[in-house]
């Protein structure tokens, strides 16, 4: 799979971000989220958070990314549904795979995207375009990590690449097959990103790092 993306860089990460495909928002995750969080979510809902009670963590991160999700497609919608009516299940199950927004049982055709890293969540929301978010801790990867998991032309860019450059471009790519909706399923190896600075291309990507953190953002036209 080819792809040509266009990279719009910033100095900082935007806590909300908007432009005419979508909206971002990026925050802290609540530590304390827990059980008590529970009547805010269905039943099916809370099937997936339940099985993270042994990583306390972990299902803090899902929480607050759900609870950040339900709180903007209620306002969204001048508050006339209950978080209980808006769901973020995950397709294959419930529980894996790409996230799906639901409202009042029905699945919507609007697209949205989680991600976690270092205390953080960061969800796009888009009726207009696919979203794909990915946040991660700035890293610098070993060369036999690069040269496993890109294809060899872009293996040998990213090992010249600083610890910013090369988290950019795993988030590049983990964005834009989240975006996608086929994860790691079509291998990385597989996808063959072309960076452009031509405004017609497959994807638009706003790029910035903040305090160690790398934040991609990854909107792909539905047309």
């Amino acid at each position: 799979m080819e792809t040509s993306i266009c990279v719009k860089h910033q100095t900082s990460i935007p806590r909300q971000y908007k432009n005419d495909m979508g909206e971002v928002y990026f925050s802290h995750i609540d530590k304390d989220a827990s059980d008590d969080y529970v009547h805010f979510f269905s039943v099916r809902e809370w099937a997936k958070i339940k099985r993270m009670y042994r990583n306390p963590v972990r299902m803090a991160s899902i929480i607050s990314g759900r609870m950040l999700i339900k709180k903007l497609i209620a306002e969204r919608n001048g508050n006339a549904f209950t978080y209980k009516d808006i769901e973020v299940l995950n397709g294959t199950d419930g529980i894996k795979g790409q996230p799906q927004l639901y409202i009042k049982g029905e699945l919507t055709d609007i697209s949205i995207s989680i991600s976690y890293a270092d205390g953080y969540v960061c969800v796009g929301i888009s009726d207009k375009a696919f979203v794909g978010v990915d946040i991660e801790k700035v890293r610098l990867f070993s060369d036999c990590f690069v040269n496993m998991f890109y294809v060899k032309e872009n293996a040998e860019t990213i090992n010249c690449m600083n610890g910013i450059g090369q988290t950019e471009m795993w988030c590049i790519q983990e964005a834009y097959l989240k975006a996608m909706g086929i994860g790691f399923e079509v291998g990385l190896k597989g996808l063959h990103i072309r960076l452009s600075d031509l405004e017609q291309c497959d994807a638009k990507v706003i790029s910035s790092s903040e305090n160690g953190i790398c934040q991609v953002i990854c909107f792909v036209n539905r047309d």
